[in-house]
């Protein structure tokens, strides 16, 4: 393995070029590896910022006659109805994702909210005196 070795820094030394393309090659090898890693350790490893946070699950409502397959939320009266006979379920709410239009003396801006149940911040281990996270700014 050391004869290996040698030979191949030998070869590299007489082809100088090709030793250039290789530090390259495993540069942007390393890069790659160390970015995908970095994203799948932010999305998927990485323990959510809540206490409990393996209590926390979503539920939603699938309608595949309908072709909504993937899952179509909840609408309030059907979250009304399970919230009181599901027995398992310590605290729910309930939101949605909206967009609003934010008007001031300048141009409008659009932006992305999400619309909620006050028990919201109990479930996530909030109090009710919190003040909402405003995200880039």
């Amino acid at each position: 393995m050391l004869q290996d070795i040698h030979q191949a820094l030998r070869s590299l030394a007489k082809h100088p070029s090709t030793a250039v393309l290789t530090v390259i090659v495993f540069a942007f090898a390393i890069g790659a590896n160390t970015t995908v890693f970095s994203v799948f350790n932010g999305f998927f490893l990485r323990p959510l910022p809540f206490p409990d946070d393996d209590r926390l699950v979503t539920v939603g409502v699938s309608l595949p006659k309908l072709g909504a397959a993937g899952g179509v939320g909840n609408s309030i009266p059907g979250y009304l109805d399970w919230r009181g006979k599901a027995s398992a379920i310590e605290t729910a709410a309930i939101y949605a994702p909206v967009s609003r239009t934010l008007r001031s003396e300048e141009l409008p801006e659009q932006l992305d909210v999400t619309r909620a149940s006050p028990s919201l911040l109990t479930v996530l281990g909030g109090s009710a005196g919190a003040r909402p996270r405003v995200h880039g700014r």
